[in-house]
C-alpha cells in the first residue's frame, strides 16, 4: 500500500482535529515519554491512518470512541490490513483513557517492550 495524497490531507486533518482523549494522549506521550518510544501522531499507514504509532517496531494505538461500537467488521477489516503490512493494534476506549491514563500508558509501553523483544 502507497501513500496517497489524500491521505496525507487525511492525516494533516486529523491532527488539527483531534479528541479530548487524543490530546491527553499526545501530551502524556509527546517528547519520548513513554519509557523512551518516539511515538508519532496521526501516522499513515498504507490506505490508512493511525492515532498513534510506533513505526520503529510497528505498534499501531487507537482509541476508539463511542462510532466504534457499530464499526466493529470495518475495524476487523482495518486490523487485517495493517497486520498485512506487519502493524500490530492496541485499541482503547477512549472513556477508558480519560478514566486511567497511567494504565493505558503502562500497557503501551509494555506491548512496545514486548514486541521490541520479539
Amino acid at each position: 500500500m502507497r501513500r496517497t495524497r489524500s491521505n496525507v490531507e487525511a492525516a494533516r486533518d486529523l491532527r488539527q482535529r483531534m479528541t479530548p482523549a487524543e490530546e491527553r494522549l499526545c501530551a502524556a506521550l509527546r517528547g519520548r515519554q513513554a519509557a523512551g518510544w518516539k511515538i508519532r501522531r496521526q501516522h499513515q499507514v498504507g490506505a490508512y491512518v493511525l492515532d498513534f504509532a510506533i513505526p520503529s517496531i510497528r505498534l499501531g494505538i487507537e482509541l476508539d470512541g463511542s462510532v466504534h461500537d457499530t464499526r466493529q467488521e470495518d475495524d476487523t477489516a482495518r486490523a487485517l490490513a495493517l497486520a498485512g503490512e506487519g502493524y500490530r493494534l492496541l485499541r482503547f476506549s477512549s472513556q477508558r483513557e480519560l478514566a486511567d491514563l497511567d494504565g493505558v500508558i503502562a500497557e503501551i509501553v509494555m506491548a512496545a517492550a514486548a514486541l521490541r523483544a520479539e
